[in-house]
C-alpha cells in the first residue's frame, strides 16, 4: 500500500507571480502544508489496558526513512529531473521552490502513466483551480504539496511499494506540459539524454552549453586528471582535452556532458559522458619528443587556450617551446582532426602514436610507432582520426 504522511511548511512564501485575483485569494488562504489523498489517516498507537501484565513485545527497530530533494529552479524545470527509491522504502522528500523569477510552482506525485491526463484535468479546473491548489480530485493522485511560493519549502514522507515510475508534475496552469520528473521505484534509470519520462527542456538544461555547439566547458571529468577541458564540436563529436598532460584525453559522439549532478551538488561530482567514448588515448600516446623517440620526455607547461569562430586552440609549451594544438570535425562527424603548429621546432621532432595506430597523416615519416618530422614538417602538420565502422 501507498502511505503517505505530511509535514508542516517551511519558509515564508513571497507570492508575486499571481493575478490580482489569485494574489487576493492567496494573501487570505492559510500556510502551505502538503496535501494527502482522501482517505489517508494519521496513524495511531492503542493505549495498552490498565492491568495489564504481559510484557511487552519487543519491536523490531526500525530503519531510518532516506531524504531526497527536488527542487523547483527558473525555466519551469525540477532539479534533479529523477529520483530513485526501492519499493517499501520510507523516504523524506524536500520540496523547495527555488525558482529566482519569482513564480509559484506545486508538485503532484501520481501513479505510473498517468501525467497527461492529470495536467487536462487540472486545466479543466476553472474557477474551482485556487481553492484546490491546482490538483484535481482524482485516485491517481498519490500526493501533493499546496502553490509555493519563492523559498518555500514542503516535506513529504512516503511510502510506495509497487515498482514503477511515478511522475511528479508542477500542476500550476501553464506549466505542467513541460514541467515534470519521474520518480523511479525499483526501476533501472535509462541515460539520461535518453530517458523519455524528461521533457527536452530539462535535457538541455542538465547538459552543459544547453545543447549550443560548439562550446567548451571546463569541468570534472571522467577518466581524466582534475583540470580537463571538454568540447562539444559544431556537428557531432565532442572530445576531453587534458591540460596536465596537455594532448586529447578521448572523444565521443552525439550529446555533449550530462551535467546533472555536478551542479546539483557541491561542484566536486563528475560530470557524465551520455555514451562511451570511441577512442581514448593509451598510455604516452601523443607525446611529443625533440631529437630522438626515446629522448627524455619535455617539461610540460599548460598557458591556456585562445578562441577562434567558438573553437579552442591550446597553448603549452615543452621545454620552452611554444605548441599549439586545436581539433575540427571531420566531414559529416566521420572523426576529428588534430591540428599541430611549433613555430620554431628543434631539428626533429617526434610524436609518440604507438604501433597499429589509428592516426593518419600525410606529413613526416612513421616508424616503429613513432612520427618522425623535420623541423619544416613540425611546424605545421595534422593527424586524422576516424570513429571505427562497426
Amino acid at each position: 500500500m501507498f502511505s503517505p504522511k505530511f509535514s508542516p511548511a517551511l519558509g515564508r512564501p513571497l507570492l508575486q507571480a499571481f493575478s490580482p485575483a489569485l494574489f487576493a485569494w492567496l494573501c487570505m488562504a492559510p500556510p502551505a502544508q502538503s496535501q494527502a489523498p482522501a482517505g489517508n489517516k494519521p496513524e495511531t498507537k492503542p493505549a495498552s489496558a490498565k492491568g495489564d501484565a504481559k510484557a511487552p513485545v519487543a519491536q523490531k527497530k526500525k530503519a531510518a526513512a532516506r531524504s531526497l530533494q527536488v527542487s523547483m529552479r527558473d525555466g519551469l524545470r525540477f532539479d534533479p529531473p529523477r529520483l530513485s527509491v526501492a519499493p517499501g522504502q520510507d523516504f523524506v522528500l524536500t520540496v523547495e521552490n527555488a525558482d529566482t523569477t519569482h513564480q509559484t510552482h506545486n508538485l503532484v506525485l501520481l501513479n505510473p502513466g498517468t501525467l497527461q491526463a492529470t495536467v487536462q484535468a487540472s486545466m479543466e479546473l476553472g474557477e474551482k483551480g485556487p481553492e484546490l491548489h491546482f490538483v484535481p480530485k482524482s485516485p491517481n493522485v498519490l500526493a501533493s504539496t499546496t502553490v509555493l511560493g519563492p523559498d518555500q519549502k514542503v516535506q513529504l514522507k512516503l511510502k510506495i511499494e509497487k515498482p514503477g515510475i511515478y511522475p511528479y508534475v508542477c500542476t500550476f496552469p501553464g506549466h505542467g506540459m513541460v514541467m515534470y520528473g519521474a520518480l523511479y521505484v525499483g526501476e533501472p534509470m535509462p541515460e539520461l539524454s535518453k530517458d523519455p519520462n524528461v521533457p527536452s527542456v530539462t535535457l538541455q538544461a542538465m547538459t552543459a552549453g544547453g545543447g549550443r555547439r560548439p562550446f567548451i566547458q571546463r569541468m570534472f571529468m571522467p577518466d581524466t586528471g582534475p583540470a580537463s577541458i571538454a568540447v562539444a564540436l559544431p556537428g557531432k563529436q565532442n572530445y576531453c582535452w587534458d591540460s596536465v598532460l596537455c594532448r586529447l584525453r578521448y572523444s565521443w559522439t552525439g550529446s555533449f556532458l550530462d551535467a546533472s549532478e555536478h551542479w546539483s551538488g557541491n561542484g566536486k561530482a563528475l560530470a557524465t559522458l551520455p555514451e562511451k567514448p570511441w577512442w581514448t588515448a593509451p598510455r604516452e600516446t601523443l607525446d611529443l619528443r625533440f631529437g630522438k623517440p626515446e629522448s627524455p620526455a619535455p617539461k610540460l607547461k599548460f598557458r591556456g587556450y585562445r578562441v577562434s569562430e567558438g573553437l579552442p586552440e591550446f597553448h603549452y609549451t615543452a621545454d620552452g617551446k611554444d605548441v599549439f594544438q586545436s581539433v575540427t570535425e571531420m566531414p559529416e562527424g566521420a572523426g576529428i582532426v588534430l591540428k599541430y603548429r611549433i613555430p620554431e621546432p628543434p631539428p626533429m621532432t617526434v610524436l609518440i602514436l604507438g604501433k597499429n595506430t589509428p592516426f593518419k597523416t600525410t606529413s613526416g615519416e612513421m616508424r616503429e610507432g613513432a612520427l618522425r618530422l623535420t623541423a619544416d614538417q613540425a611546424r605545421e602538420f595534422t593527424l586524422q582520426l576516424s570513429v571505427p565502422q562497426p
